[in-house]
Order: C-alpha cells, then structure tokens, then sequence
C-alpha cells in the first residue's frame, strides 16, 4: 500500500495530478486545496490514502497527515464515499471542518459539492464525538485518533472533559449571536490559554467575549 510519495508534478488537470517520483508517474485524485497550493514542475509531498476495489486502485493525496485522517474519518460514514469526502476538503480546511462537526455547522458543510443537508447532518452526528481526538485552532490533529484520549498542545493536556467545555462554552456564545464557528473556535482559544487547571464555563464565557469582541 503506498502510504506518501515524493516528487515532481508533471501534470495537473482537473481533480487530479500525475507526480514523477524517480521516473515512476503515479495518478493522484487531490482536494482543490492542493490545486491551488501547486503548480507544474513543483516538487510536492503528499500523504496518501490508497483505496481498492474490484480491479481498480485509486491514489488520494493529501496535504498533511491529519488531512488524510480527516478524509478517512468523514468516508466512514455510511454514504459518504471518497468522491464526498474528498468534495468536503476542497472547500474545508481540516480546523474548520473539525469546528463545523463540534458545533453542528451543516450549513459549512453542505457547502461541499453533492453534500446535502440529510448526510451533514449525519456526518455531524457520528462523529461529533470522534473530533474531540483532534486538537483545534490550527493545531495537529491526534495521530492515534479516537483511540488516544489525552492530546498535548502547548504543555496542557487537553482531556475529553474539556471538549465539553469548549461545547457548553461555544452554545452559550451562540445564544448571544455569534455564529457556531466562530462561537466554538473562541471557546477552544481561551480554553488552550486558561492557566486554571480546572476551568470553569462561567470563567471561560468572558474571556471568549472578550476575544470575539477583540477579533470584530
């Protein structure tokens, strides 16, 4: 199974790019995150998710390993295949994908080309439990996702009580009007920055005003 590959793109077209490693041309279906980053004649690292059915083998690139993860974790939905999951990180990035399932963003991602409300809704509603093994704000997500439960970010270990924080937070900021991304992205900021080991809702809420009030 090929896991990553090296090289040279030769040729892009379309949702796909054909990269020369060492002589060899492999077909890579890639997200228009990718498209957009590349060009011809570019040396490019891509993470890769090999899929095989029947006599075909597809080659999926990624930008980063918890892309690939994200992408692995979204097409395990039932109705969800590779086509979908890869429409949904060419117009979400892994941080705010991961902000759209914690707070139940459909609209986000019925933005995806083909995703409907009916499998947003699904997606959000088995794995909104899963993406607490990812870090958010921008950082990496768990390499042992759903699987480690404590992830480290900044010397704080973040446990799976604090995912809850970051969700009774962001419904509460909610409330008051701001926007489930924003709402949730604010919580998870001033959570990672609370020096209390045991942060509390009621002590977090002002400080995520405070930083939205800040970032408007």
């Amino acid at each position: 199974m090929i896991g990553l590959l090296k090289g040279t793109i030769i040729h892009i077209k379309d949702d796909t790019i054909i990269l020369d490693c060492n002589g060899v041309g492999y077909l890579v279906l890639v997200s228009s995150q990718i498209l957009h980053n590349y060009m011809e004649k570019e040396a490019c690292f891509l993470w890769v998710e090999t899929r095989m059915r029947e006599n075909e083998i597809t080659l999926y690139g990624f930008g980063s390993e918890e892309e690939k993860d994200l992408f692995n974790l979204v097409t395990s939905v039932q109705g969800v295949g590779a086509k979908a999951g890869m429409a949904i990180l060419s117009v979400l990035s892994p941080d705010d994908l991961l902000l759209a399932i914690s707070s139940g963003d459909t609209a986000a991602i019925t933005q995806a080309n083909g995703i409907g409300p009916k499998i947003a809704n699904r997606i959000i509603s088995e794995l909104k439990d899963k993406a607490g093994a990812f870090v958010f704000n921008g950082a990496s997500a768990s390499k042992s996702m759903g699987i480690q439960k404590k992830r480290e970010q900044g010397g704080k270990k973040l446990e799976n009580n604090h995912l809850t924080l970051v969700q009774e937070v962001a419904s509460a900021l909610s409330n008051l009007g701001y926007s489930p991304s924003e709402a949730t992205r604010a919580a998870s900021l001033v959570l990672q920055q609370s020096d209390d080991d045991n942060p509390s809702v009621e002590m977090l809420i002002p400080a995520a005003l405070k930083e939205l009030s800040g970032n408007s």
